[in-house]
């Protein structure tokens, strides 16, 4: 199970494009927000894909990179991307077979800050998306992993 302190786990994942990854292959130079999503035709987690781009700008600011998974198969994934209304400047990655919820241990959804070693530094889960963090709660996490912020978010409401 992952914990905060812990070394992130390997699991197979996937691009929306179907090629083989991992999340620690993804994991930025400073620190990586990765938020663990249901399935993108859930309208609850669409919604935090949007709050991730609407926020990008913002979370790179921080020294951040901006991960999303779900539980979409690659193809439905890549559906979602190609039918969405905006581009996503993050990357989204799929994990059809769950092993990342797994490791989660619990949560339908959560999201991790790990330093570009991959030590979790923050972790947090729910089951209610009226229990979820918002985006200053995400940033916060990202600053408290020691990321140098390079310019302050104004962007904030």
């Amino acid at each position: 199970m992952i914990t905060v302190n812990s070394r992130l786990p390997i699991f197979n994942l996937q691009t929306a494009e179907g090629r083989p990854t991992t999340l620690q292959a993804n994991l930025g130079p400073r620190a990586t927000l990765a938020v663990f999503l249901h399935r993108t035709w859930c309208a609850d987690c669409a919604a935090e894909l949007y709050s991730l781009q609407r926020r990008h700008r913002a979370f790179t600011a921080a020294g951040g990179t901006v991960l999303a998974v779900t539980q979409d198969t690659a193809a439905g994934l890549a559906a979602f991307i190609a039918s969405s209304p905006i581009r996503f400047a993050y990357r989204l990655l799929a994990d059809p077979e769950g092993a990342s919820q797994a490791a989660l241990g619990g949560p339908a959804t959560a999201a991790l800050v790990a330093d570009a070693r991959g030590m979790v530094r923050w972790l947090t889960g729910w089951d209610d998306d009226r229990a979820r963090p918002g985006p200053q709660a995400l940033l916060a996490a990202l600053l408290a992993s020691g990321a140098p912020a390079v310019r302050p978010a104004a962007d904030w409401q």
